[in-house]
Formats: structure tokens, sequence, C-alpha cells
């Protein structure tokens, strides 16, 4: 397995993120709360394979692939993460807004919350909304 280091300009914190919404309930993304990790099975290319995200800092996230997987792929795949975690989403009108409204909101946005978890492309959002509307997590 090889491991791509993704930066954002903003803080981020992976497990609020992930947690902030039930995306993570449905396949393909697993979360792992004891390693504090979201993985994925995920085609590049004609590669497929498993995709490990898990915090480095504030600021950085560790992208784990399979090493079969060139730098075409791993330029798509930072890409995808950066779509899934939402990480060029600039906080900073969130956090001016609630701290307006509620203090602990904007704490919470200031420390890396805030975030929906996204699919790869908007097809796949689409569809996990619609699927999504009026039912339970478990009948999804």
């Amino acid at each position: 397995m090889d491991a791509l280091i993704c930066k954002s300009k903003h803080t981020i914190d992976l497990e609020r993120t992930v947690l902030s919404h039930g995306w993570v309930q449905l396949p393909p993304f697993n979360w792992d709360a004891e390693r504090r990790e979201l993985s994925r099975r995920e085609r590049v290319g004609k590669q497929i394979g498993t995709i490990i995200i898990s915090q480095v800092s504030q600021r950085q996230l560790a992208i784990i692939m399979p090493d079969r997987f060139g730098s075409r792929q791993r330029d798509a795949l930072e890409s995808r993460v950066r779509r899934w975690l939402m990480l060029d989403w600039n906080p900073a009108k969130a956090i001016n807004l609630a701290l307006k409204q509620d203090p602990l909101v904007a704490k919470h946005i200031k420390c890396g919350g805030g975030r929906f978890l996204r699919g790869s492309n908007f097809f796949e959002d689409f569809y996990k909304t619609l699927c999504t509307i009026n039912t339970s997590w478990l009948n999804t």
C-alpha cells in the first residue's frame, strides 16, 4: 500500500465530517471507529482498490491506496477524496453566521466539522439523496 498526504487550507476533522451525516452507513463507505479510518472501494481508470483515509494533523489527511495505482490514478484519487470530504470548502462564512446564531455550532465548524460526506460524483450524491428521503438508514 502506498500513502499520499492530502492537505487542506482549513481545519478538518475526519471523524466529525464522517459522523455528521448518515451516508457513511451506505456502501461503498466504511468507518472504522477504533482506527478512526474511512475506507471505500473505488475504481480509478481500470484499477480497483480499497482506499483508506486517516487524519494526520488538523489540515492533513493520509490517503492509503494500492501500490498498483499510478500517478494518473493518484491525482484522480486525490481529487475524489477532496470531493468526498469537501476539503476545498472555505468555512469562514458559515463560522461568521454561526457566531451570530449559536456559538457551539461555530466552535464545531472551527474545529473541522460542518462538512458533509459526499460521493465520487454528482450522480452518486443525487442517487443517495433520492434513496434516503423519508426513510430510515436501515431501509435505504
